[in-house]
C-alpha cells in the first residue's frame, strides 16, 4: 500500500550556492520525507560571501508559476520566505488561502540576509499588523524582530506580535543565552533550550529551520513539538555541516 506524503509549497529568492531560499528548503524538505514544491519570487546575485543585488520577480510572474501547482495539488503547508514587500505578502497570503482556506502559513521575514545584504529599509508597523493575522506563524532572529517592530527589546517585540500571529523568536543572535529560542501565542512563552551549541555556523540556517518547521506541521505535529523537531533538526544539520560563514541562525 503506498501511502502519500504531506506536500509544503516553499515562496521565496532563488539563492545560486543553494545555502538558502528556495533551494535549500526544497532539500531541507526532501531530507524530512515530505513532497516539496516551490515557487521563485527573486533571483539573488550572491555568493556565500556577497550579495551584489536582488531582481525581483513580477506578480504576474509569481501568479504564473502559482496556478498550476495550487490548482493541482493540496499543500498541507506554505512557507514565505524572500518577498518585495507587504503588500506582495498579503496578496500572497490572499491568493493562497482562495485555492486552500485551511492551508498552514509560515513566514521566515528575512530583513538583512545572512551577508549583510539589506532586503527592507522599514517595514509599515500598521501593514505588518494586518498581514500577520493570515499567516499561523513567523520566525524572525533575534535582529529581525526588533527590525520589524521598531523595539529595541527581542522578546519584548515578539510578545507584542504574538497577540496577532505566533511568533518563533530564534536565539542565535541572542546576547546572553546563546541558541535559545522561544515560542510565544497570545503572550505565553516558551523556552527551547539546545543540549548542546554547535561550534559549526552556516548561511542559510533560518531558510532550514523554517522549512522543517513546516514539515513538522504538515505531518500533523503539534505547533510546540513541531518546533522542537525543528531545533533539533538544525543542530544535527548544523553539527553535520562544515562552516561557511561566521553567522547564527
Amino acid at each position: 500500500m503506498v501511502t502519500l506524503r504531506p506536500m509544503v509549497l516553499t515562496i521565496g529568492s532563488h539563492d545560486p550556492t543553494g545555502n538558502s531560499g528556495i533551494t535549500a528548503d526544497i532539500k531541507t524538505i526532501e531530507s524530512i520525507g515530505v513532497q516539496g514544491m516551490s515557487i521563485c519570487t527573486a533571483l539573488n546575485f550572491q555568493n556565500e560571501n556577497e550579495t551584489e543585488g536582488v531582481s525581483w520577480v513580477s506578480k504576474e510572474d509569481i501568479m504564473q508559476q502559482i496556478k498550476p501547482i495550487l490548482s493541482h495539488y493540496k499543500m498541507a503547508v506554505i512557507k514565505i520566505g524572500m518577498i518585495k514587500s507587504l503588500k506582495v505578502l498579503k496578496w500572497l497570503t490572499q491568493i493562497v488561502k482562495a485555492y486552500n482556506p485551511d492551508v498552514k502559513l509560515v513566514w521566515d521575514p528575512i530583513i538583512i540576509t545572512s551577508n549583510g545584504y539589506r532586503i527592507h529599509r522599514k517595514l509599515s508597523f500598521t501593514g505588518l499588523k494586518e498581514v500577520l493575522t493570515h499567516i499561523d506563524l513567523i520566525t524572525p532572529n533575534w535582529n529581525e524582530i526588533t527590525e520589524l517592530t521598531g523595539i529595541g527589546d527581542a522578546l519584548e517585540s515578539a510578545v507584542m506580535l504574538s497577540h496577532y500571529t505566533s511568533v518563533y523568536l530564534k536565539g542565535g543572535h541572542h546576547p546572553q543565552k546563546m541558541a535559545v529560542d522561544y515560542l510565544i501565542n497570545q503572550g505565553e512563552v516558551r523556552e527551547y533550550t539546545p543540549d548542546h551549541v554547535s561550534e559549526n555556523f552556516k548561511e542559510g540556517i533560518g531558510c532550514v529551520f523554517s522549512s522543517a518547521l513546516a514539515c513538522y506541521l504538515a505531518k500533523s505535529s503539534s505547533i510546540e513539538d513541531a518546533c522542537r523537531m525543528a531545533k533539533d533538526y538544525v543542530l544535527k544539520y548544523l553539527d553535520r555541516t562544515e562552516s561557511t560563514l561566521g553567522i547564527y541562525y
